[in-house]
């Protein structure tokens, strides 16, 4: 391996950011896609709120970029460490 390796940022899976869930839930009835989703989830997401790495992982499963849904705050959790 060569001694002029990159140094990336360290992982971070687990964020004090949270964003707030009504712009996810509000595009997934339009999409009339929350019917896919247990209620119990839709119900901690209001209550908590949703951190980017959840954001992501549940915007990219129903087909859409989570900025789409959440526009800048969605970047705002994602280089919360240096």
């Amino acid at each position: 391996m060569s001694q002029t390796r990159k140094k990336y940022r360290p992982l971070v899976m687990s964020s004090d950011v949270r964003l707030d869930a009504k712009p996810l839930i509000e595009f997934l009835t339009k999409a009339e896609q929350l019917q896919y989703l247990d209620k119990h989830t839709v119900a901690r997401w209001w209550q908590e709120g949703l951190s980017v790495y959840t954001a992501d992982k549940w915007c990219l499963r129903f087909g859409f970029h989570p900025a789409e849904i959440f526009g800048h705050k969605f970047y705002e959790g994602c280089f919360d460490s240096e």
